[in-house]
């Protein structure tokens, strides 16, 4: 769990400094730990890190016009969208999420 978290802090500071190829290279090896862990799902429990890595790669990817690597984590998105919007405003994020193509 720790090295997960050495890589998402490393790779924080290089988005935030436009540093797209060395954000790339922090994206493969998280996703490398993430594949020895069991995948994804394996940190679907842990909100703080599955959302980092959601809010950095979705930035990184829309800086760069490429698709994200990993799916939204759903699961948090939507009980986040509960404690805002009004139960009706569900479908309209889900209809965003679903039509902007990541992959699984």
């Amino acid at each position: 769990m720790s090295r997960l978290c050495v890589t998402l802090s490393d790779l924080v500071p290089k988005y935030l400094a436009l540093r797209f190829d060395r954000c790339a290279i922090h994206l493969d090896g998280f996703q490398k730990m993430l594949e020895i862990r069991g995948g994804i799902s394996s940190i679907d429990s842990i909100s703080s890190i599955r959302m980092s890595i959601f809010w950095v790669e979705h930035n990184m990817c829309a800086a760069q016009d490429t698709t994200p690597q990993f799916p939204p984590p759903y699961h948090l998105l939507i009980a986040h969208t509960q404690r805002l919007f009004a139960p009706a405003d569900k479908f309209i994020v889900m209809k965003y999420y679903y039509s902007a193509g990541f992959r699984t």
